[in-house]
């Protein structure tokens, strides 16, 4: 192979999935009425990758760099049916109190870091520098 390069972007933009809200009071309302009722947030992200081929030595070689969510967008995969986000379920005023009074006490962790669920959003950035020899 000649001296090239060659460059690739993907990109992805997927409209919010439906969910099933819920909410912190009751209300006489038949449940199948909110089935499926309310969008989560959309989603998207761009992946690159950049290529450069060369020989040595005449062996045909390559340098790729590989970079997954190129923009490093911060995407909520799932939420909470009560708020329709990733960052925290709704709580009644009186039981919030509670459990901030509680979280206080042990000393451990806050609010935001019970309610923080890792998994529910898209991975950052990744980066991947490599090289390739064809035989």
């Amino acid at each position: 192979a000649s001296e090239s390069w060659s460059v690739g972007v993907v990109g992805f933009f997927w409209s919010g999935q439906p969910y099933s809200p819920t909410f912190v009071e009751k209300f006489d309302i038949l449940e199948q009425e909110y089935q499926n009722a309310a969008s989560k947030p959309f989603r998207w992200s761009i992946d690159l990758k950049a290529q450069k081929m060369f020989q040595l030595g005449g062996v045909d070689c390559a340098v790729f760099l590989k970079v997954e969510n190129l923009l490093d967008n911060f995407n909520e995969n799932n939420v909470y049916a009560s708020t329709g986000t990733a960052s925290a379920p709704a709580r009644l005023p009186e039981v919030e109190q509670l459990e901030r009074q509680r979280l206080i006490q042990e000393n451990l962790f806050t609010l935001g870091e019970i309610d923080n669920r890792a998994e529910w959003y898209s991975s950052p950035r990744k980066v991947q520098l490599g090289f390739q020899v064809r035989f």
